[in-house]
């Protein structure tokens, strides 16, 4: 896989490619994910019903909903009349405690409470560690003590596990208005090669509310969005 299918396949936004008859050729993990709550057929027409009138892209303003996951824009494109892509673009509700910005919170160097936290689990474990951390995000206002025990929680909750990723990332053309500013987002999400039955997605939902962030499982992975609060 090359390194452009290699992100397209890593996007947080679903993408499909249809062939004419509306069968699947292509998508990312997040389709899949998508795929839960809807059907392909749905996707299908959604995709031709908002597609430029002769070849190209078109991308459309339009408000999106299917089950858990909600959509402010979509963009559709084609080249012949044998395939045809359409990705959809996730927007953070304005309904989730991500708009929080908590009083408690200070300014603290994320990258600092993540190694804190790795070096806590790996005193008693062989775990082999993988990060992937971009390194532009600057100081960050969160409850670190609140980060720290959520990660370390989810470390230990899934302690068999020989092999953790833990990536963060700040996500691209998305942000969220507070008090009339705008404010970037950037996800911490904790992949690993363990399965549990308990995945405690309850708990680890309301850490993410204390902390005025957003929680998502999806399959091994957790995912955790906050603002970029500086």
């Amino acid at each position: 896989m090359d390194f452009c299918h290699q992100w397209l396949e890593e996007d947080y936004n679903p993408f499909f490619l249809f062939n004419a008859d509306g069968k699947i050729n292509t998508l990312n993990t997040s389709a899949q994910f998508l795929l839960g709550e809807t059907s392909m057929q749905t996707i299908f027409n959604l995709a031709t019903s908002y597609a430029a009138a002769s070849f190209g892209f078109k991308r459309t303003h339009i408000d999106v909903s299917y089950g858990k996951y909600k959509f402010f824009a979509i963009e559709v494109g084609y080249q012949n009349e044998e395939e045809i892509g359409i990705r959809l673009y996730r927007t953070p509700s304005q309904e989730s405690n991500i708009l929080s910005v908590r009083q408690d919170h200070k300014l603290v160097n994320i990258y600092t409470l993540l190694d804190l936290a790795i070096s806590t689990h790996a005193i008693n474990h062989t775990t082999k560690f993988v990060k992937i951390l971009d390194p532009s995000l600057p100081d960050v206002r969160l409850n670190a003590n609140l980060l720290i025990k959520y990660v370390t929680d989810i470390f230990a909750l899934h302690e068999e596990s020989k092999h953790v990723e833990v990536k963060l990332a700040l996500k691209t053309g998305e942000y969220l208005k507070i008090e009339g500013k705008k404010f970037s987002i950037f996800t911490l999400t904790i992949t690993l090669d363990s399965v549990t039955s308990d995945t405690k997605v309850g708990y680890f939902s309301d850490m993410a509310k204390k902390m005025g962030a957003t929680f998502l499982r999806e399959e091994s992975s957790y995912l955790l969005d906050m603002v970029l609060y500086t």
